[in-house]
C-alpha cells in the first residue's frame, strides 16, 4: 500500500465533500433538510470549521487507509475488481449503517439520499484512484 496515495486520496474525498456541500450543488438543499438557517450554518463555521475540517480529513484517511486494506487483502487488481468491491461497501455497510439516522432519528429520507450518493461518489474516486495508482 502507498501511503501518498492514500493521502492524496483523503485529499480528493475532501475536495469532493466541499464541493458536494457547497451551493454549487447541494448545500442548499443539505442545509435545509438538516434544518438548519443560513445564520445557524455561518456560526457554526465560525466557530469550529477549522476543528470540524482536520477531523473530517482523518476520518476521511482511516476510512480511505483501511478500503485500501480491503482492496489488498481481496487481491483487487483492476478498475473492475475495485469498483465492484467499492459498490459491495457501500450497499453493505453505509447505506445499511446510515439508515439508522431515517429509521430512529426522524431525518428525513431524502437527506439520506443525499447523503448516500455522496459516499458513493467517495468511495467511487477513491476505489478509482486504488485500483490505479496503487
Amino acid at each position: 500500500m502507498n501511503i501518498g496515495v492514500v493521502l492524496m486520496a483523503s485529499v480528493v474525498a475532501m475536495a469532493i465533500g466541499s464541493l458536494w456541500y457547497s451551493p454549487l450543488l447541494f448545500g442548499k438543499q443539505w442545509t435545509k433538510l438538516v434544518g438548519f438557517s443560513e445564520k445557524q450554518l455561518k456560526e457554526m463555521y465560525a466557530k469550529g470549521a477549522a476543528k470540524s475540517f482536520a477531523w473530517g480529513f482523518f476520518s476521511n484517511l482511516v476510512m480511505i487507509y483501511f478500503l485500501a486494506q480491503l482492496f489488498a487483502w481481496t487481491g483487487v487488481s483492476s478498475l473492475g475488481e475495485g469498483v465492484r468491491l467499492v459498490l459491495a461497501v457501500w450497499v453493505g455497510f453505509i447505506l445499511t449503517l446510515t439508515a439508522g439516522s431515517v429509521l430512529w432519528e426522524g431525518k428525513p429520507f431524502k437527506l439520506y439520499l443525499l447523503n448516500g450518493l455522496y459516499w458513493f461518489v467517495v468511495l467511487l474516486a477513491n476505489g478509482f484512484i486504488l485500483a490505479t495508482w496503487s
